[in-house]
């Protein structure tokens, strides 16, 4: 379980979210702004439930492309506080998966027993690591349980020396590299959280939306472990769950949903996916609804 290897979101840059010399909401900073993070702001924020969703911010627009190897999603526009910051999303963030990564052979050398490959791609290919072959012209190289014994960057190139012996000289097939396998489970689960601490001492504090991969047993697994790569001081606000099948080196077209209000535990914390305000009550002169 990691993080994703390779995230893409749009659009998403970096935004001045307050003027230094002003300590109002309004003038220099209105309700234009990305982010309100005056201390007047923050402390309307208190009556509500901290780390939750105030509107919108839902999974739209799922997909799979690139060959069925990328899972894309988006997340509406809406409003979240986090961290008693009140955050305004004013625009549709699309955000993509590589579970899988597809190369191309350039060269088989038999006698060195190497597959070379374009670009350096090191990292995706440790020592023990195993891979697939597919669509090779010799039916004998197209299997998944290839496994890498050494990996060389060279000339703005990458050899995979693999443990298994290669028998013929064949570049017509495809190297498949599952970034985030795992041999005993085919399923995966994708956490889309968002990544948000407020230091007031930072004048422009991102907040990114980031999907965490965790190997699960089955579609519906129920998540209760360690997950060393998410710290709980960032990552409070779970958007959605969204429970993937992997067939051979594709993602299946079956995915399913966690249900708003499921509750899972995380580094010892339990979360619930959508945590969201509807109603906000035993506020001293009455009641504040939600629409």
């Amino acid at each position: 379980m990691a993080l994703i290897s390779k995230i893409h979101i749009e659009p998403y840059e970096k935004q001045q979210y307050r003027i230094k010399s002003s300590k109002s909401v309004f003038k220099e900073q209105n309700f234009y702004s990305h982010i309100l993070r005056s201390i007047d702001a923050n402390k309307l924020t208190n009556v509500f439930k901290n780390d939750s969703i105030i509107e919108g911010l839902n999974i739209i627009n799922i997909s799979l492309i690139n060959n069925n190897n990328t899972i894309t999603f988006s997340l509406s526009p809406g409003r979240i506080i986090q961290d008693n910051t009140l955050i305004n999303i004013l625009e549709t963030v699309t955000i993509s998966i590589d579970i899988f990564n597809e190369y191309n052979i350039l060269n088989t050398n038999i006698e060195q027993n190497y597959f070379e490959i374009d670009g350096d791609v090191t990292d995706k290919f440790s020592k023990n690591k195993q891979f697939g072959l597919y669509e090779a012209s010799y039916l004998d190289l197209n299997h998944s349980n290839w496994v890498v014994k050494d990996i060389e960057f060279q000339n703005n190139k990458t050899k995979i020396y693999p443990v298994n012996p290669i028998m013929y000289d064949d570049t017509s097939g495809i190297i498949i590299n599952d970034n985030f396998s795992n041999l005993s489970s085919v399923y995966g689960t994708i956490l889309i959280m968002s990544k948000y601490r407020f230091h007031e001492s930072v004048d422009v504090q991102d907040v990114e939306f980031v999907p965490v991969y965790v190997v699960t047993n089955n579609y519906f697994t129920t998540i209760s472990e360690s997950i060393p790569s998410i710290s709980l001081e960032e990552y409070r606000i779970i958007y959605g769950i969204i429970y993937i099948q992997k067939i051979n080196h594709k993602i299946s077209n079956d995915y399913y949903f966690a249900l708003n209000g499921t509750a899972i535990n995380i580094n010892g914390k339990s979360l619930f996916v959508r945590n969201t305000v509807d109603k906000i009550e035993n506020l001293d002169l009455g009641e504040i609804l939600i629409c």
